[in-house]
């Protein structure tokens, strides 16, 4: 085969792999979560499995359990912190007079309306004030109320769909992985069960990197965010951290998403105080500390987690999640980089083996 036509054949196989790849987008993911709670609760599954009372040791299964038990309760304790936190902002936003805001403005609503005028960029005739006005209205409209609840029902019925499916599969990756390893080994061929086992290997030390590195990014995020908040002033500073560390799972996007997120939060608690004294120092000091914090976290945390974890060039990494995000958006994203890591590694793999771009 010519050189060509192996790159050719090379690119057919990345491009049909990652086609399955969408298609089966949903219970990839719901694989690919269950692949990491497996990762992490291994630890404490195999702490379990060592306890014995007497000659009893405790059965695989119900150690399983325990395990994803210890999620659960991890993830109640984030949101019995949090939660009362999100519940707060709401009523905060819902008890503002927006009357008593608009008044508070008018100053600078005037100022826009002159430049408006100045350079006749008037939208339809319409004032500043006019525009802010519907614009309130338009979003405290109750009528949109029905479909904020179906949209919430929906949502609702999803996460329970894809939390049970997850802590199925999760339940199983814990007690039964040897079986599911032999069962997917039986329809590999002999020859290549070395091959596949190298395969297996590689990518699960690659995973367990970035899934522990992204772990890292986010707390040392959260963390810097948070105590930076603190430092100010700001508040809702736990909030606003927490928030920051969980955007950071959406590559390059996660952190705009938080940055306006902490914005949006310290100029709604500012509307309480003086809104025009207070709003501008309160948007430098949130810009700073997210700016800080981001320039630290492209600095350090970034090339380890994609660069030495994983062994892909930066924009390698840039060009994948880009594609991902143009056919499967915010989740293609998230699932670029795992989804992208085990590909790379059956490619690399096969390329070895057939011996693809040897000298013709």
């Amino acid at each position: 085969m010519s050189t060509a036509g192996k790159y050719i054949l090379t690119g057919l196989l990345v491009v049909a792999l990652g086609f399955l790849a969408f298609y089966l987008s949903t219970i990839l993911t719901y694989m690919l979560m269950a692949a990491i709670f497996s990762i992490l609760g291994r630890p404490i599954m195999d702490t379990l499995m060592r306890i014995k009372i007497g000659r009893f040791k405790l059965p695989p299964g119900f150690c399983a359990l325990l395990t994803l038990l210890f999620f659960y309760l991890v993830i109640a304790g984030f949101l019995g912190v949090f939660l009362p936190l999100v519940v707060q902002e709401i009523q905060m936003i819902a008890s503002i007079d927006f009357e008593a805001l608009g008044t508070a403005m008018n100053k600078q609503l005037r100022e826009i309306d002159e430049f408006i005028l100045k350079y006749d960029l008037t939208l339809n005739n319409k004032s500043s004030t006019d525009i802010l006005r519907e614009s309130i209205a338009s979003f405290v409209n109750m009528t949109n109320v029905s479909d904020i609840f179906s949209t919430f029902l929906g949502w609702m019925g999803n996460l329970s769909a894809a939390v049970f499916s997850v802590s199925f599969i999760t339940y199983f990756f814990l007690t039964d992985n040897k079986s599911i390893f032999q069962l997917v080994l039986r329809f590999i061929p002999a020859k290549f069960e070395e091959k596949f086992h190298h395969v297996v290997d590689t990518t699960k030390t690659l995973l367990t990197r970035y899934f522990v590195g992204v772990l890292i990014q986010i707390t040392l995020v959260g963390g810097l965010t948070t105590i930076g908040m603190l430092i100010f002033g700001v508040r809702y500073a736990l909030l606003i951290g927490f928030f920051a560390a969980v955007m950071q799972i959406i590559p390059y996007l996660g952190p705009i998403i938080g940055m306006v997120f902490g914005l949006f939060v310290a100029i709604t608690t500012a509307i309480e105080q003086d809104l025009y004294v207070n709003l501008l120092p309160i948007i430098i000091k949130v810009s700073a500390v997210y700016g800080v914090v981001h320039l630290l976290d492209n600095m350090f945390s970034q090339p380890i987690i994609f660069s030495n974890s994983i062994r892909a060039h930066p924009l390698e990494i840039f060009l994948v999640i880009w594609v991902a995000a143009t056919f499967a958006g915010v989740p293609g994203m998230i699932l670029a980089i795992p989804i992208y890591t085990v590909i790379r590694v059956i490619v690399t793999e096969l390329i070895i083996e057939f011996n693809l771009f040897a000298a013709s």
